[in-house]
């Protein structure tokens, strides 16, 4: 398909509904944004503006046990009616001081007739949280990737909706991937620019929890390095520390709840400047462009003629 090439006026406008407050986000859209598409992939950016994330240090089992016995944000029923769908692994967490002794959150449950996800949601809930700073350019990326690939999409427009950080889940995510058959899923960052390139010297770092989340991890992998090599991108590192590996990341929650392909993509500050470093950030986001179609429809032909391990 022919893909229109980013102009700086375009995602300038495509920006403004995150920049509004000062990042804070506004206040008027829903918090969770959904832009339906015709194409079963789906790109997300949690961090399109200013969010916050738990201090799990902080966790209080006290507080948390005498929510879980009066459930009011009712994950019980959430539970039931797979609205949150759990997972074993959900409960793979570090034993908690309890009672002077040192218990798995399961055995805690159990002992006061809880359910052990419940008491888990309500365990992170009471984490102390911390202002993140938005990674600016990462909602304007997304929607202009959905709108030229005709893919889904989901931006964060405010914090009125609790995180996934602060629910362990995005049961609004994974509902809307079934009920939309989508088979693909990129979770969309952006990471840090150091001038020296003492950190995260790349321009796009591939988080698949080193392959895991992919059913054709290597043909992914040359897709991704060809298409983007052909527009001289080359900096791009698919064992970097951003793998996506916690149990409240999109993709390792995407990966548990719905089975599909997933991948985190960190792009570099310096590609996300497309008023200040236009000619490298637009032809960047371009060549992302063009290589996700290629994603798309080398997945639908089962990869063709794409080597395969």
């Amino acid at each position: 398909m022919a893909l229109i090439k980013p102009t700086t006026p375009d995602l300038r406008d495509l920006e403004s509904q995150f920049k509004e407050n000062g990042y804070e986000g506004n206040l008027a859209l829903p918090s969770l944004q959904f832009i339906p598409g015709k194409r079963n992939l789906i790109i997300t950016a949690p961090h399109s503006i200013k969010t916050t994330e738990k201090d799990m240090e902080t966790r209080d089992i006290i507080k948390a046990i005498s929510l879980a016995l009066d459930d009011p944000d009712d994950v019980l029923k959430s539970i039931v009616t797979g609205r949150i769908i759990t997972n074993s692994k959900d409960l793979e967490i570090s034993a908690i001081l309890y009672n002077g002794k040192k218990r798995k959150i399961g055995v805690i449950a159990n002992s006061l007739g809880l359910n052990p996800y419940v008491l888990r949601y309500y365990f992170y809930k009471t984490a102390l949280e911390r202002k993140k700073a938005e990674e600016f350019y990462t909602g304007a990326y997304t929607l202009y990737l959905a709108k030229v690939l005709e893919c889904h999409a989901m931006v964060r427009n405010n914090n009125l909706l609790a995180n996934a950080a602060a629910d362990f889940q995005n049961p609004d995510l994974i509902s809307y991937i079934k009920e939309n058959s989508i088979t693909s899923h990129i979770d969309f960052h952006g990471a840090r620019y150091f001038e020296d390139d003492s950190e995260n010297n790349f321009d796009l770092a591939v988080g698949t929890n080193y392959g895991l989340y992919l059913e054709n991890y290597e043909a992914v992998k040359e897709i991704i390095t060809t298409s983007l090599a052909s527009y001289e991108i080359t900096r791009v590192d698919f064992n970097s520390k951003f793998q996506a590996t916690l149990g409240r990341t999109l993709c390792n929650q995407v990966y548990r709840c719905c089975g599909i392909d997933t991948m985190q993509f960190e792009t570099n500050g310096k590609v996300r400047k497309p008023v200040s470093n236009s000619g490298e950030s637009l032809k960047f986001l371009y060549a992302l462009a063009v290589c996700i179609d290629k994603l798309i429809t080398e997945k639908g032909r089962g990869y063709g003629k794409i080597s395969r391990s």
